[in-house]
């Protein structure tokens, strides 16, 4: 990652969170799939399959508390 760039990881239950200041999305990965957290800060990370991403757009919050909610 670019010194200019930021990134917020954080875990609910089974799903780690990843944030991206530069991105403007939110990807959810399984913990299960995450062998070193330290592979976020790799550019080759942003290509793993997500299993829920929200683009930054209208009402994303909500739409990410309603997926927390179904899914954690």
């Amino acid at each position: 990652m670019d010194a200019d760039k930021s990134g917020f990881l954080f875990q609910i239950g089974g799903f780690i969170f990843a944030e991206w200041s530069h991105d403007g999305a939110l990807r959810v990965y399984p913990a299960r799939r995450v062998q070193n957290w330290s592979n976020f800060y790799k550019s080759d990370m942003m290509g793993v399959p997500v299993d829920y991403r929200q683009v930054h757009i209208g009402a994303w919050q909500a739409k990410v508390r309603a997926w927390i909610q179904r899914n954690c």
